[in-house]
């Protein structure tokens, strides 16, 4: 029997997650982050924008180092 990351609601969270470091990178480069892109003011972006690409990483961050630490990951698994 296959496990929970196999379902379908769990393929398409797991996919939105995966699209978030893309996300996050369109947001530095392009004018909205002091990192890459050209210079200019930054514009647009307001307190709502920056907790939800906070919120965001954390998400992303906490997904790696979960997966990264389950002792049932595949790569823990001994032949």
């Amino acid at each position: 029997m296959p496990g929970p990351d196999g379902s379908d609601g769990v393929k398409k969270i797991l996919g939105a997650v995966a699209d978030i470091p893309v996300g996050l990178g369109e947001l530095r480069n392009r004018r909205y982050g002091t990192g890459h892109g050209p210079a200019g003011a930054r514009t647009g972006l307001r307190p709502r924008h920056a907790h939800l690409a906070v919120n965001a990483a954390l998400t992303w961050c906490h997904l790696v180092l979960d997966t990264l630490s389950g002792p049932d990951a595949p790569w823990r698994k001994t032949i």
